[in-house]
């Protein structure tokens, strides 16, 4: 099982790095010869805002960066998402990496 542990702040000085490499440390630390934990930062992706002329759950990417991000979220069995609040709401980097895919996220549980 792969454990993604989504980043999902990408201010500067951003403690969200911080918290998941915690989280990161304390599953690592139980001896689960069966559980990978990857650290997924999405300062490291730069997501656009999505534009794409289909909804994503058509499974229709036309974004330039929709394939690599579909790849690497499709490798993922769980997430523990990682965000900060911003007027009661999550970060908009965040917001914009869930709803770019679609498929990828179906009946995967996500904290």
């Amino acid at each position: 099982m792969k454990i993604q542990v989504v980043i999902g702040s990408v201010r500067e000085g951003r403690t969200a790095v911080k918290v998941a490499r915690w989280i990161q440390k304390s599953i690592e630390s139980y001896d689960f010869s069966t559980v990978e934990v990857e650290l997924v930062d999405l300062n490291e992706w730069d997501l656009p805002f999505f534009a794409g002329s289909h909804p994503p759950l058509t499974g229709i990417y036309d974004q330039p960066k929709q394939p690599a991000w579909t790849d690497t979220v499709a490798q993922g069995d769980a997430f523990l998402l990682i965000s900060t609040e911003y007027n009661h709401g999550s970060s908009h980097a965040l917001k914009t990496e869930l709803d770019y895919l679609g498929n990828e996220w179906t009946g995967k549980p996500a904290a």
